[in-house]
C-alpha cells in the first residue's frame, strides 16, 4: 500500500497477517460483514496455469488450426470422455447387479464387459491422441 492516509478497519486482518496456510497458500478468514462490503479477487498464479496460457497464446498466433484442434479435443476430453466413462461404469454396475448365479456363467455379463472393455480402449486412444496434439 502506498500513500494511505486512512486505512479502513476492514483491512486489519490482512495488515496483521491473520491468515492460515492451506495447501501451501495463505488464506485469510474474514467476517461475513467484510465479504458483504468488498470484492475478493484471487491473483494466484501457478506454473501450470502460466504454461497453459503461454501455449494458448503461441498456438493461436503461430498455428491457429492446431489451436482449434486442441481446443476441440480439450472440450471433448473435459465433457465427452468423463461422461462416457461414467456411462461405462454405470453399465458395468448394472450388468453385475442384474446377473443371476455365477457371474462367469452369465453370457450377458461377459458380452457387456467385452463391449465396455473395447469402448474403454477407444476412449483411452482418443485421450492419448489429445495428449499428442
Amino acid at each position: 500500500m502506498e500513500d494511505a492516509v486512512h486505512l479502513d478497519p476492514i483491512l486489519n486482518h490482512m495488515l496483521n497477517k491473520e491468515h492460515q496456510r492451506t495447501g501451501g497458500h495463505p488464506s485469510a478468514n474474514f467476517p461475513s460483514d467484510v465479504y458483504s462490503r468488498t470484492t475478493f479477487v484471487n491473483f494466484t498464479v501457478t506454473q501450470n496455469s502460466l504454461q497453459t496460457q503461454s501455449l494458448n497464446q503461441v498456438l493461436s498466433f503461430e498455428r491457429a488450426h492446431v489451436d482449434q484442434c486442441r481446443s476441440n479435443l480439450m472440450k471433448l476430453q473435459g465433457v465427452e470422455f468423463k461422461l462416457h466413462l461414467r456411462q461405462l461404469k454405470r453399465r458395468i454396475l448394472q450388468a453385475l447387479n442384474e446377473s443371476r448365479g455365477n457371474i462367469l456363467d452369465d453370457d450377458l455379463v461377459i458380452d457387456t464387459l467385452e463391449t465396455l472393455k473395447n469402448e474403454a480402449a477407444e476412449v483411452s486412444r482418443k485421450w492419448q491422441r489429445q495428449k499428442v496434439t
